[in-house]
C-alpha cells in the first residue's frame, strides 16, 4: 500500500524533541531523561483505537445484482467514495493501522472490479445490440419474403380465375351458338316439311280437276286464287311467329350475358332472318304455283 503512518510517528517526534538541549542546562536534561527512563507515552498513544465501520460484502453484493453497465458504473461510483472516505481516515490515528489498511486494499480492489464489470457489461450489451439488429434485420427480411410470395400467390390466382372464366365464357358462347344452328336447321326441317305437303297436297288437287278444267275454268281460278291467299296469309303469320320467337332469345340471351354475347345476338339474329327469308320465299314460291296452276 505504500502507507508509512503508524502510531510511533508521536514517538518519534517525542525522540527528535528528547535529543534537542534544553535552554536551562543540565536539570532540564535530567528531567527529560527520567521521562525517558520511566517508560511514559503521550496522550495520543494511550488513546483506543476506534472500531472501522466497513462493510466488505456491501459493494460485492451489489456488483453481483448490477445486470447492467449503467447499475454497476453506479456501484463502481460508490467503491470509489468508500476508498476515498478510507484514505481520509488515515491521518487521523484514530483507527487500527492494521485495519484500515486492509480495508483500503480490499476497497481498491473493489473498484477494480467494478470497473471489470462495467466494462464487461458494456461489451455484451454491444454484442446484444449487435445481435438483435442482425435478428430483427432477418426477421425484416422474412417478413418481406412473406409478403412477397403472398402478394404472388394472389396474382397467379387471379390470372388463373380469370383464365377460367374466359374458357366458361367462350364454352358457353360456344353452346349457345350450336343451340341456335340446331334451331335453325329444325326449322329449315320443318318449313321443308310444310313446304312438301303443300306441293303434294296442290299436286292432288291439280291431277284430281284435270278432267273437269274446261268446264270449271273460272270455278278453278277462284279456288286457287282463295288456296294461294290463304298460303300467304299462312306464310306471313308463320313468319311473325319465327321474328318473335327469335327476338325473345335474343333478348334473353343477352340478359344472361352482357358482357361478351352481342356477336352472338348478332348471329342469332341473322339467323332468324335467314329464317324468315327462307320462309317467305317458300310461300312466294307456292304462291306462284298456285296461280300458275
Amino acid at each position: 500500500m505504500g502507507m508509512t503512518v503508524s502510531g510511533s510517528g508521536m514517538a518519534g517526534t517525542t525522540v527528535a524533541m528528547q535529543g534537542k538541549p534544553a535552554a536551562g542546562g543540565t536539570k532540564s536534561t535530567g528531567r527529560n531523561s527520567r521521562t525517558k527512563k520511566s517508560g511514559f507515552s503521550s496522550p495520543a498513544q494511550n488513546r483506543p483505537k476506534k472500531q472501522l465501520k466497513y462493510n466488505h460484502r456491501e459493494i460485492p453484493g451489489q456488483l453481483a445484482q448490477a445486470k447492467k453497465a449503467q447499475s454497476a458504473a453506479t456501484v463502481m461510483v460508490r467503491a470509489k467514495t468508500k476508498l476515498a472516505s478510507l484514505l481520509r481516515c488515515v491521518g487521523s490515528g484514530k483507527y487500527d493501522y492494521n485495519e484500515l489498511n486492509n480495508a483500503i486494499a480490499h476497497a481498491r480492489r473493489m473498484v477494480r472490479c467494478a470497473q471489470l464489470k462495467v466494462k464487461n457489461l458494456k461489451e455484451e450489451e454491444m454484442e446484444a445490440k449487435g445481435h438483435q439488429k442482425k435478428s430483427n434485420g432477418k426477421k425484416a427480411r422474412k417478413e418481406g419474403e412473406i409478403k412477397r410470395r403472398v402478394a404472388q400467390k394472389e396474382r397467379e390466382l387471379e390470372q388463373k380465375l380469370a383464365t377460367e372464366h374466359l374458357q366458361e365464357v367462350m364454352r358457353e358462347k360456344a353452346a349457345r351458338q350450336r343451340m341456335m344452328e340446331k334451331r335453325r336447321m329444325h326449322r329449315r326441317e320443318e318449313q321443308g316439311k310444310i313446304n312438301e305437303a303443300d306441293m303434294k297436297y296442290i299436286k292432288g288437287m291439280t291431277e284430281k280437276d284435270t278432267d273437269t278444267r274446261n268446264q270449271s275454268d273460272i270455278s278453278g281460278v277462284w279456288m286457287d286464287l282463295s288456296a294461294a291467299a290463304a298460303a300467304r296469309s299462312e306464310a306471313a303469320l308463320l313468319k311473325q311467329q319465327l321474328e318473335q320467337e327469335a327476338r325473345a332469345q335474343v333478348e334473353a340471351e343477352m340478359s344472361m350475358d352482357s358482357g361478351g354475347m352481342s356477336e352472338l345476338s348478332g348471329s342469332m339474329e341473322a339467323g332468324a332472318a335467314e329464317m324468315a327469308a327462307t320462309d317467305a320465299a317458300s310461300v312466294d314460291a307456292a304462291a306462284s304455283i298456285d296461280v300458275s296452276i
